[in-house]
């Protein structure tokens, strides 16, 4: 099977009209900072970096961001224009590269950026993008089995609170404390649909609001 890279001037596909994109070829988090901060404005750069160590501060959590949702701007922007241009590449290996086709030429793309692909659409002009949603079991198990060298995620945290624990009602407070997680960090993870799925797959059901709330675990065997 081709992987990224091992196409590069290669006509073997030049009649392919079905692509289907499995990966993505993403470089670490320190490489898109570091090289953001090399070709771009550094003073914008800084700004936007000291704007997002204080919103970490306030978590109380220290290291290099992971979630998409922390990186900063200019680093974001210049994944999505990596992306879409290794992308591009791997694109015209197929039937697209010919001027004179008239032949549909089918893309399949697996949770593509949002950024990589708004880009791709402009460039690939008259395309047509259709969505398609997985169910949310599968965004969840992506994040479950995500890793990151500073240890588990809190979303991996909270799962694996789930699975030992025993489903007796607990007051969100003791279970910040027992996650050893801020009630910022705690707001921000329970908004997330990943956090939703996690409560369907543990069949754990909330009550009562604000410092009040509480969660168990129900037994859908006992209906």
């Amino acid at each position: 099977m081709p992987y990224f890279g091992g196409t590069n001037g290669s006509n073997a596909f030049r009649n392919s009209t079905n692509v289907i994109l499995l990966g993505y070829p993403r470089l670490s988090p320190q490489e898109y900072l570091f090289r953001s901060y090399s070709y771009g404005n550094r003073t914008v750069f800084r700004e936007q970096a000291e704007e997002a160590i204080r919103q970490m501060s306030e978590q109380g959590d220290t290291s290099y961001p992971q979630e998409s949702d922390y990186l900063l701007p200019m680093v974001k922007q210049y994944e999505a224009h990596h992306l879409a241009a290794r992308v591009e590449q791997e694109l015209y290996r197929c039937a697209i590269r010919d001027p004179n086709g008239t032949t549909k030429i089918h893309v399949f793309l697996f949770f593509p950026p949002r950024d990589m692909l708004a880009l791709l659409e402009n460039r690939l002009k008259g395309c047509q993008i259709q969505n398609h949603e997985l169910p949310s079991s599968f965004s969840l198990q992506k994040a479950l089995s995500r890793k990151q060298k500073n240890g588990e995620t809190k979303l991996q945290r909270l799962d694996h609170f789930f699975e030992e624990w025993s489903g007796s009602p607990i007051q969100v407070g003791q279970l910040q404390q027992e996650l050893a997680m801020t009630a910022e960090a705690w707001h921000h993870l329970s908004k997330s649909d990943n956090f939703r799925a996690l409560l369907e797959k543990h069949h754990v059901q909330a009550t009562g609001r604000g410092k009040n709330r509480k969660y168990f675990r129900h037994d859908p065997s006992r209906l």
